[in-house]
């Protein structure tokens, strides 16, 4: 079965639950008719493979509930990427922002004065992707990827995608050839795959590898990884210094730090995948910068010309 983004997307449903029991801020006041929503933003990175009539039931039930248990209305907002996202940020069309880790570290290029309230944490912990090959195949690293297929499954992180775009680009000036990507129904699919030899080699998160490993142990020994990333830095939860005053900023931090402690937190953290919401650590800033400079953002996202 295909997993669809689950850290974010649990993001997404607990903020907005937070944001209609803290009290309104003073500088956006929520209400109960949707005239004055709380709007939460998302790029379509986050939800790559997921239809959009998905994404639509699956944020309707939270509404409801905020509608009827608390008197506000919360709106999901799906933008089309992470400039986008933090143009309606920065302009206050947006209340809250959720980045994967490395769109942050782009967009802080953009607007520094983006803040992270929260990062997501995965029961694994970091965020990082592999390059596998079978245990007997003669592919060593990337310059052995000339006519090779590479699985890349449907719900791979995006930081897997931007891993494999960045260590392609350092051997070629094209984009790796859309014909060798091969895309999986699940990353247990292509982990089989690879083990099966349909595909010669998979792209792929840590996280997702542990669990196959955890799975199907036997099989998981077949395979060899040639290639490991930075460690990426973890998904975050944003806003706009300005747009919502620091008291209710604070209170909904704690709401978030403490998720996890209630049956309903528990429940939707081990459905989605997710360990907890936890403070941003101190060398965040510095993971971001790192990032930016291990993995430069696309020149079209801050509005530059492609370089020839």
């Amino acid at each position: 079965m295909t997993r669809y983004c689950p850290t974010l997307t649990l993001s997404l449903f607990v903020v907005i639950g937070l944001f209609g029991a803290t009290h309104a801020s003073e500088n956006y006041t929520p209400n109960a008719d949707g005239s004055r929503p709380l709007k939460i933003g998302l790029t379509k990175t986050l939800f790559r493979d997921v239809p959009l009539s998905l994404f639509q039931a699956a944020t309707r039930p939270f509404n409801s509930i905020l509608q009827a248990q608390l008197g506000v209305t919360g709106q999901v907002v799906l933008v089309e990427n992470c400039a986008e996202l933090t143009e309606q940020l920065t302009n206050g069309k947006l209340h809250l922002g959720v980045y994967n880790g490395h769109e942050l570290a782009w967009m802080r290029k953009v607007n520094p004065n983006l803040q992270p309230l929260v990062i997501a944490v995965s029961p694994h912990g970091k965020c990082q992707s592999v390059l596998i090959v079978r245990d007997d195949s003669p592919i060593n690293g990337f310059a052995d990827l000339h006519d090779k297929t590479v699985a890349m499954p449907k719900g791979s992180r995006e930081y897997s995608r931007v891993y494999l775009e960045r260590q392609w680009s350092e051997l070629d000036s094209k984009p790796f050839p859309e014909a060798q990507i091969k895309v999986p129904a699940s990353s247990e699919d292509a982990l089989d795959d690879v083990v099966d030899g349909l595909v010669d080699a998979i792209v792929i998160d840590t996280a997702a590898l542990e669990h196959f490993k955890t799975k199907k142990p036997g099989r998981a020994r077949r395979l060899r990884i040639v290639a490991r990333s930075e460690c990426f830095p973890a998904p975050v939860i944003v806003y706009q210094p300005g747009v919502l005053d620091q008291q209710f900023l604070n209170r909904a931090r704690s709401g978030l730090l403490n998720a996890h402690k209630t049956i309903q937190g528990r429940n939707m953290m081990t459905l989605w995948k997710l360990s907890n919401f936890d403070v941003v650590p101190d060398d965040y800033p510095a993971q971001l910068i790192r990032t930016c400079t291990a993995y430069p953002p696309p020149p079209a996202l801050l509005g530059e010309p492609a370089s020839r």
